[in-house]
């Protein structure tokens, strides 16, 4: 029959193993997703089981490319612009407090205008709020928006007109530019923060902020 020590030795035992094996996905999974987990998070995530790490784990991914893309977009333009990567991250952070999308979806439409549109600053995060709000009027991902002004931002307005969006004739590509942002203001203005009161919009929120 198993005394008291027997018992507190199996006991002991049992977590050694679960301390080993934890340190062994810890690590493994740090490896992947870098700085993106907090050993608290991947901790709760195991003892949950399989299906949560799992998803943590992509999460941490896509954290992780959202910020490497921002990041290239940044390098590629060697600086000239003065823009941080903390700023840019910290802007989509905001949004995803204010919006129904998430930081790492603001951060890619960040990068996508920085690459193709070569904004920055004041102009970065004017175009990245009217993306927002343009994706909210239309119905469509925050990518396809981004897009839609990234382009526009380099000249290329003609897939626009789908949409109902016709710009004068003769103008310049930055007159085009901001012909584009005052009528997404006008017509779109503070779509997506209103999209973000709605039930569904709620419930997107509390998705996101659990996927945080």
């Amino acid at each position: 029959m198993a005394t008291d020590i027997d018992r507190l030795k199996i006991i002991i035992e049992a977590e050694n193993k679960a301390t080993a094996a934890l340190d062994a996905v810890k690590t493994a999974v740090l490896g992947l997703a870098g700085a993106y987990v907090s050993f608290q998070a991947l901790q709760a995530a195991f003892l949950a089981g399989p299906n949560t790490l799992s998803e943590a784990t992509r999460l941490a991914s896509e954290q992780e490319q959202a910020d490497v893309r921002l990041s290239a977009a940044l390098d590629n333009l060697g600086g000239k612009y003065g823009d941080s990567l903390e700023r840019l991250k910290s802007f989509a952070s905001q949004m995803q407090r204010t919006t129904n999308f998430s930081d790492d979806e603001v951060q890619s439409a960040q990068a996508l205008l920085i690459s193709l549109g070569k904004l920055s600053g004041d102009g970065l995060d004017r175009a990245t709020r009217a993306s927002a709000d343009l994706a909210a009027g239309l119905g469509i991902d925050l990518a396809g928006a981004a897009n839609l002004m990234a382009k526009a931002a380099a000249g290329s307005t003609a897939a626009l007109a789908r949409y109902g969006i016709i710009l004068k004739e003769g103008l310049s590509d930055q007159e085009k530019f901001a012909e584009l942002l005052k009528q997404i203001e006008q017509r779109f203005g503070g779509q997506a923060a209103v999209a973000a009161q709605t039930y569904a919009g709620r419930l997107a929120e509390v998705k996101t902020q659990w996927d945080e």
